[in-house]
C-alpha cells in the first residue's frame, strides 16, 4: 500500500500553502488587467486612416477578441478557484500569450511598414493588453513553481510518468497539421456579374500574401501553433502541458469564430479590386464561403485538443500495485482536492 505523507510539522505548511502569497496576487492582478484591456481595446478605432472603425463595430473582429478575452479570463478564474489549479492556470496563460504574440506582431506590421499613422488607440491598447498578459503568465509560472517547491506539496505529489514516444509523435503530427492548415487561404469568394453573366472565384487570406512585416507575425503565430504543443507534451506535469496546448488552441479558436462570423457579413467589392460604382455597373454579387483548409484546420485542432486531454487525464496502469492511485494527470478526487497540492513545472 502507498504510505501516507508524513503529517508531523506539515499542518502549518499546508495551511500556508492554501493562502495566496504576494506573487499569486500579482499574477492575478496582471491577468485581470489583461482581460480588462482586451475588452477596452475593442471600443476605440483600431487602425488609423479614413474609413476605419472599432473592433466592436465589426462582428467578425468582435467575436475574435471576445474569445481571446474569455481565454485570459478562464486562466484568471482557474487561478482564483484553488491553489491546486495554479499550475494549470499558469499553463493556460502561457499557451495564450505565446500564440497571441504572432497576431499582435501581424497587426503592428502595417505600422512598421507604413508608419504610425496606421495605428489608432485600439491597436496600442491591444498591444499593451498582450504585454500585460504575457507578464501575468510569467509571474503565474513563477508562483506555481514556488508553490510546488513547498515540502507539504512535494509530499502530496507522486512522481508522474513521462509521455512515451508514441504520444509525443502523435501530438507533434497533429500540431504540425494544425499549424500547416492555418497558413493557406481560408476565405473563398465567388462573384457573378448579372449584366454579363460571367462569374469569378478567388481565395484570400494566405499567410504569405501582404507586406513581409505582416507576414512575419502570421508565420510566428503558425510556428507557435506547431511548437507550443510539442514543448508542452514534454512537461513532467501532464495537466499543465494540456493546459498550455489548450491555451494555444484558444487563440486559434478565436480565428475560427472570426472566420465563421465573416460568412454572414456583406462582402465589399473592394476585395475584387472594384469600387461601389463599378460593382453596381456590373451588377456584381459577391459571396464568401470557407475553403477546405479551414475545415481541415478545424478538424486537426479538435483532434489535437482531444488527444492532449486524453493523454493528460487518463489514469495509467500501475503494474504490481494492488490499489489505484490518483495520477497527476487526472483531476484529483475530493480528498486530494483539499490538499495544498499543485502541479509542478519542469
Amino acid at each position: 500500500m502507498q504510505s501516507a505523507p508524513p503529517e508531523s510539522g506539515t499542518e502549518p505548511e499546508a495551511a500556508a500553502a492554501r493562502r495566496p502569497a504576494a506573487i499569486d496576487l500579482l499574477a492575478g492582478g496582471l491577468l485581470a488587467a489583461t482581460v480588462i484591456l482586451h475588452v477596452v481595446a475593442m471600443l476605440p478605432h483600431y487602425f488609423g486612416g479614413a474609413g476605419q472603425a472599432s473592433l466592436w463595430s465589426q462582428p467578425d473582429q468582435a467575436a475574435e477578441y471576445v474569445v481571446l478575452a474569455a481565454g485570459w479570463a478562464l486562466a484568471l478564474g482557474l487561478g482564483l478557484s484553488s491553489p491546486a489549479r495554479a499550475g494549470v492556470a499558469a499553463g493556460l496563460a502561457v499557451g495564450i500569450g505565446a500564440t497571441e504574440l504572432g497576431f499582435r506582431l501581424s497587426d503592428l506590421g502595417d505600422v512598421f511598414r507604413y508608419g504610425s499613422g496606421q495605428a489608432a488607440a485600439g491597436l496600442w491598447l491591444m498591444s499593451v493588453a498582450w504585454a500585460v498578459g504575457a507578464a501575468g503568465a510569467a509571474v503565474a509560472v513563477i508562483a506555481a513553481r514556488r508553490r510546488a517547491a513547498q515540502p507539504a506539496i512535494q509530499a502530496a505529489l507522486p512522481e508522474p510518468p513521462r509521455y512515451g514516444p508514441g504520444a509525443v509523435v502523435l501530438v507533434a503530427a497533429l500540431a504540425l497539421a494544425t499549424a500547416g492548415a492555418f497558413l493557406p487561404a481560408w476565405n473563398r469568394y465567388v462573384g457573378v456579374a448579372t449584366t454579363t453573366g460571367r462569374s469569378i472565384s478567388f481565395n484570400l487570406g494566405n499567410a504569405f500574401s501582404g507586406p513581409w512585416q505582416v507576414v512575419l507575425g502570421t508565420v510566428i503565430a503558425g510556428l507557435a501553433l506547431a511548437a507550443v504543443p510539442v514543448l508542452a507534451v514534454r512537461l513532467r506535469a501532464r495537466a499543465v502541458g494540456a493546459a498550455v496546448v489548450a491555451g494555444s488552441l484558444v487563440v486559434l479558436a478565436s480565428q475560427f469564430v472570426s472566420a465563421i462570423a465573416q460568412v454572414d457579413e456583406a462582402v465589399s467589392p473592394s476585395v475584387a479590386g472594384l469600387n461601389a460604382t463599378q460593382a453596381s455597373q456590373l451588377g456584381l454579387q459577391l459571396h464568401m464561403t470557407l475553403s477546405g483548409w479551414f475545415t481541415f484546420d478545424l478538424l486537426a485542432a479538435f483532434a489535437l485538443f482531444v488527444a492532449t486531454m486524453v493523454l493528460a487525464y487518463a489514469r495509467p496502469e500501475e503494474d504490481g500495485a494492488d490499489h489505484q492511485t490518483s495520477s497527476v494527470g487526472t483531476w484529483p478526487s475530493a480528498p486530494d482536492a483539499r490538499r495544498a497540492a499543485t502541479l509542478p513545472w519542469s
